[in-house]
C-alpha cells in the first residue's frame, strides 16, 4: 500500500510543477482561469444560500399557513363552544319560563279559591238601617254573652292577593333558576 502511495504522491508533484511552469510561461491567462474557478465556487455558493433562503421561506410561509389553520379552528371550537353554551341557557331559561307559567297558574287558582273564601262582603247602605229598626223593635239592643276574641281584619283587593300571588311565583322561579345554573 505503502508503495502505491509514494507513487501517488510522485504523479501528483511532477503534474503540480508542470501546472506552475505553465502559469509562469502565461501568468495573465493563469490568472484569469484562477479568477473563474474562484468565480465559479463563489457562485455555487451563493446558489446554495439562495436555495437555502427559498426554503426557509417556503417553511415560513407552511407554518404560517399552519398557524392561520390553527387559528381558524380555534375559533371554530370556540363559537362552537359558546353556541352550545348558549343553547343550553336557552334551554334552561325556557324551562324556567315553562315552569313560572305552571306554577302562576297554580298559583292564580289558589289565589281565586283563596279570595272567594275568605271575601268580605259588605252590605248594601241601605239594608243596615232596616236591621237596626227591625231588631229595635224586638226588645232593644242586646250585648253579646261572650265578646268576640281580638281579631284584626286587614282587607285586601282581590287584585292585590293576584299580584302577590304573581310576584311570588316570579320570585320563587328566579330562585330556583339561579340555583340550577350550578347544577
Amino acid at each position: 500500500m505503502i508503495p502505491i502511495i509514494l507513487s501517488t504522491l510522485g504523479w501528483a508533484k511532477k503534474a503540480l510543477t508542470a501546472l506552475l511552469d505553465l502559469a509562469r510561461r502565461n501568468p495573465w491567462q493563469a490568472l484569469t482561469i484562477a479568477l473563474l474557478v474562484a468565480l465559479a465556487w463563489q457562485w455555487h455558493g451563493k446558489g446554495q444560500a439562495l436555495d437555502q433562503r427559498d426554503a426557509a421561506i417556503a417553511g415560513r410561509a407552511a407554518d404560517r399557513k399552519a398557524y392561520i389553520e390553527a387559528e381558524a379552528e380555534a375559533a371554530a371550537l370556540a363559537m362552537a363552544r359558546l353556541m352550545a353554551q348558549e343553547q343550553f341557557y336557552k334551554t334552561k331559561a325556557k324551562d324556567a319560563d315553562n315552569a313560572h307559567d305552571k306554577e302562576l297558574a297554580v298559583a292564580g287558582t289558589a289565589a281565586d279559591r283563596y279570595i272567594a273564601a275568605n271575601r268580605v262582603r259588605c252590605q248594601a247602605a241601605g239594608s243596615s238601617a232596616r236591621q237596626a229598626a227591625a231588631s229595635s223593635q224586638g226588645g232593644g239592643a242586646a250585648v253579646p254573652e261572650s265578646p268576640a276574641a281580638e281579631t284584626e281584619l286587614v282587607a285586601v283587593t282581590a287584585a292585590d292577593v293576584r299580584i302577590c300571588t304573581a310576584n311570588y311565583v316570579y320570585a320563587k322561579g328566579a330562585f330556583d333558576w339561579a340555583n340550577s345554573l350550578g347544577k
